[in-house]
């Protein structure tokens, strides 16, 4: 039988939960209403730690043979109550007193992350972003704005990997010039063709691939970019209030996509050296990718879910700048109108468009 230990933050003043707060920057406690920085918290933790008799209370694991595959069971210190969750979860809180708690196993040996950027944006400002998303939309039924009913929204520190590389290009391409003039009732078109061979290097710094199978690429990636200059050095005090599982894909399993955006960036960047023709076209490329280096780091990002004509949707949004990134529905009748109407524009734009050249002709 083993122990695993899950970390509460208990305000010093009162003994009351304590949560991070985005907005102020500081751990910030709704029965006393008193606020201390990540900095002075911990250093004050660290120092009761150290003390005999601490009152600092743990939530304690006991794995058991009855366990679920890949699934563990914590008794919450505050309500008794039990609180399963997955074995790759690193914050969570109890279901029935709402206590926050970290798993520090999960942060700590060879899960420990080099950094972290803490949230920013608040729940109820996750709240108004989505409904300025909502804005402007020209397909989006009236009706979901007034029925549809927000189900759940949730703060989520993602995992994600960083990579740095540096990639050596060499490229060819085949490019053209083309001019043409009139003499008399004749035009010529005179093409020239050139082979043009470009080597440079480029650096990359920070490229993020989430590290999570539970969170949709496309999604995390549409939410970015984040501002690493708000990246800090990793506190668990930070997981407080919020939900956060610890990478379940390896940095190796990240390559492919990693390979593939600097490739493409790599490329690119060596097209756009390239000016003053009237085309060119890649036709062999050679990118070397060196001076790599991967680092583990976690991201802020809001999580929302409503609910239409039995229908749940979606949305994400990065806790740090704002932005927001999800599928609506579409109304397919006025869809349907607005194809009919610009297809019935064309048409009559190419009518007048005829008469008008056989009225010239006329």
């Amino acid at each position: 039988m083993s122990e695993v230990y899950v970390r509460e933050y208990k305000c010093p003043a009162c003994g009351a939960e304590l949560k991070y707060d985005g907005s102020s920057d500081s751990m910030t406690c709704a029965a006393c209403g008193n606020s201390f920085s990540v900095e002075n918290l911990h250093s004050y933790q660290a120092a009761l730690n150290g003390l005999e008799n601490s009152e600092i209370e743990d939530w304690v694991y006991t794995q058991t043979g009855a366990e679920m595959k890949d699934m563990k069971a914590y008794s919450c210190p505050s309500c008794g109550g039990e609180i399963v969750c997955e074995s790759t979860t690193a914050a969570t809180e109890c279901p029935y007193c709402g206590n926050p708690a970290i798993i520090e196993k999960e942060v700590s040996g060879v899960y420990a992350p080099d950094g972290i950027i803490p949230f920013k944006k608040t729940k109820a400002e996750a709240v108004e972003a989505l409904k300025k998303f909502y804005q402007g939309k020209t397909l989006l039924p009236k009706r979901f704005l007034t029925e549809s009913r927000i189900n759940n929204i949730q703060g989520v520190y993602v995992p994600f990997w960083l990579f740095d590389c540096e990639a050596d290009a060499d490229m060819v391409f085949d490019a053209t010039k083309t001019r043409s003039w009139v003499m008399g009732d004749t035009e010529y078109v005179k093409t020239d063709h050139y082979k043009i061979v470009r080597s440079g290097s480029i650096g990359f710094s920070k490229i993020p691939v989430d590290g999570s199978t539970k969170m949709d690429d496309t999604y995390m990636e549409s939410v970015e970019p984040f501002d690493y200059k708000g990246m800090r050095g990793f506190q668990d005090a930070y997981f407080s209030g919020y939900l956060a599982n610890r990478y379940d894909v390896e940095p190796e399993d990240c390559l492919p996509r990693v390979n593939s955006r600097v490739r493409n960036s790599a490329q690119e960047a060596v097209r756009r050296t390239i000016s003053g023709y009237s085309s060119v076209t890649p036709v062999r490329s050679h990118i070397d990718i060196t001076n790599s280096r991967i680092r583990y780091v976690f991201m802020p990002v809001w999580i929302l879910s409503t609910t239409w004509n039995r229908k749940v949707y979606t949305f994400m949004m990065n806790g740090q700048t704002g932005e927001v990134v999800g599928s609506l529905p579409e109304d397919k009748k006025k869809a349907t109108l607005i194809w009919f109407a610009i297809t019935l524009g064309t048409m009559l734009l190419g009518a007048l468009g005829v008469n008008f050249f056989m009225g010239g002709l006329l």
